[in-house]
């Protein structure tokens, strides 16, 4: 557990990382521990913000189809001696190299970029081997997000989840690493509270209700960019009849979550 405030010296220019609601480009990361459902719940983002008729485009960190995201695999399997600096290194030289796709899109004219897994993930995971006065100099130049969807789940919980590359990596093993990264999680939210909105679901949860969940998260997401007021049945209108079914028959539990009507 983190049982202290440690000074953080991020380097943030506040005057470009302030909320505007303007036309540019809205970047929204999807951040969580391992296996927390991140994939999923960016695919369902997509779904919903081109259903609105926005221009929506995805990426993903690590990116493993380049040369760097390659030997960032390589090192969580083993297959690739190095520190923990060089490989925080790679992460951040990943992330780096996809500035230039980022102002790519945006010269493009995309309305929503979705990332799965961005700065946060640099931040919250490297702390644990790693100065965070550095950490954030490695991050200084890349774009932030304008808002974040954290999906919250406990560590034990991601511990035992099968994730899309099978067996758990050097990071997914280790459950001291994954309840230091959690609380650092929360610290990072608290202290860039007034800079990068963050909405948090429990993705504890059965699926269902964190799709909905993130669903809603969509929603206020696009309201607040858009000026548009959703119907109160949006979340209900963006599932299938059977998800809704399923839905309405938790919403005793849920219902002050994710605004069913019944």
């Amino acid at each position: 557990m983190i049982t202290e405030k440690r000074e953080r010296t991020a380097r943030v220019n506040k005057k470009d990382a302030t909320k505007v609601h303007s036309n540019k480009m809205k970047i929204i990361a999807v951040e969580g521990l391992d296996k927390s459902g991140k994939h999923t719940a960016t695919n369902v983002l997509r779904d919903y913000f081109s259903s609105k008729g926005m221009r929506v485009e995805k990426l993903s960190f690590p990116n493993y189809e380049t040369p760097i995201g390659s030997l960032i695999r390589q090192w969580l399997k083993g297959d690739f001696i190095a520190d923990e600096k060089t490989f925080e290194l790679l992460q951040a030289a990943d992330k780096q190299h996809a500035q230039i796709y980022i102002q790519e899109c945006e010269r493009k004219g995309v309305d929503v970029l979705l990332i799965d897994r961005y700065v946060h993930t640099e931040w919250a995971y490297g702390a644990y081997d790693n100065d965070e006065r550095w950490l954030a100099e490695l991050t200084r130049y890349m774009r932030l997000p304008d808002a974040v969807i954290y999906l919250d789940v406990e560590p034990e919980v991601s511990m035992h989840r099968r994730g899309k590359y099978g067996d758990n990596d050097y990071y997914e093993s280790d459950i001291d690493r994954l309840r230091y990264t959690k609380d650092e999680y929360a610290c990072l939210f608290q202290e860039k509270r007034d800079i990068i909105d963050t909405q948090m679901i429990d993705a504890n949860q059965p699926p269902l209700i964190v799709k909905a969940q993130v669903l809603e998260a969509a929603g206020r997401l696009y309201e607040m960019y858009t000026g548009e007021v959703l119907e109160s049945n949006d979340v209900m209108a963006s599932v299938t009849e059977e998800e809704a079914a399923m839905i309405r028959s938790w919403s005793h539990v849920t219902s002050n979550k994710i605004g069913v009507k019944s």
